[in-house]
């Protein structure tokens, strides 16, 4: 599903994948000056899979804090 949030570019989730039950919050702010969106996510995951291709790192039944954010 996070996949699918529209102001989240398709490349972050290939870089961070969540499998598992997580509950998040969103923040989203527009600077009307710049023009510019920004945003944070953070996700309380709780037994939940994460891969981190990057680092060829999957851990399993992992809890805590994710946030991805603009920049």
């Amino acid at each position: 599903m996070l996949d699918a949030l529209p102001f989240v570019p398709p490349a972050t989730w290939k870089e961070v994948r969540l499998d598992g039950k997580s509950s998040g919050a969103i923040d989203l702010r527009y600077d009307t000056t710049k023009q510019e969106l920004h945003y944070q996510i953070d996700l309380q995951a709780e037994q939940t899979r994460v891969t981190l291709p990057a680092l060829a790192l999957t851990a399993d039944d992992v809890s805590g804090t994710v946030r991805v954010a603009t920049g």
